[in-house]
């Protein structure tokens, strides 16, 4: 909870924002955050999120206060462990209007209207301007780029590289790699 006691002349009051930051996990229980109402949700590494359809179906009640929405959900990670049968965030990517998230143009892989992405090279700080804080895109790619072939090469494996690409995708579909068919 955010507020904290200060001292006033004749005594102490409690003052802050008393806005509260609530840890559940919803590891087997979609129904963990029942009956909350909820400015903000935010579910992090969704890619290996057990029951994350049901978690959604659950919570966006939550956030609404009868017909009218007072709070967002905010999902996010990396594809995750898709053999592991957590299908629902690439569909959730993938089919953003029947999900309300917030849809953008996928302007990687031409698939219409997907979730917000954001390439591993876009995240780069060093190929950043420090004036500006535009990314070198050229630059940062061909890092990531020489990092996949560095990796391909090494004794590892294909383990270590299927990783490397899932976790720093360059493109949406890379987040969602499965093993069985890599």
């Amino acid at each position: 909870i955010a507020e904290y006691d200060k001292k006033y002349t004749g005594g102490w009051e409690t003052v802050g924002s008393r806005s509260t930051i609530k840890h559940r996990s919803f590891k087997d229980n979609p129904f963990a955050d029942q009956g909350a109402r909820n400015l903000l949700i935010v579910l992090e590494e969704i890619g290996m999120f057990n029951l994350l359809k049901q978690v959604y179906m659950n919570t966006r009640d939550n956030l609404q206060d009868g017909d009218r929405k007072i709070g967002m959900l905010w999902m996010m990670g990396t594809g995750g462990d898709m053999d592991g049968g957590t299908l629902d965030a690439a569909d959730m990517f993938y089919n953003p209007a029947a999900y309300d998230i917030f849809d953008t143009p996928d302007e990687w892989e031409g698939r219409g209207k997907i979730g917000f992405f954001i390439p591993a090279y876009m995240s780069m700080n060093r190929y950043k301007d420090k004036r500006t804080g535009i990314t070198d895109v050229e630059k940062a790619k061909n890092y990531w780029l020489s990092e996949r072939n560095k990796t391909r090469t090494n004794s590892k494996g294909s383990q270590e590289l299927h990783k490397l690409i899932q976790y720093r995708p360059l493109v949406p579909s890379e987040m969602f790699l499965a093993k069985s068919s890599n």
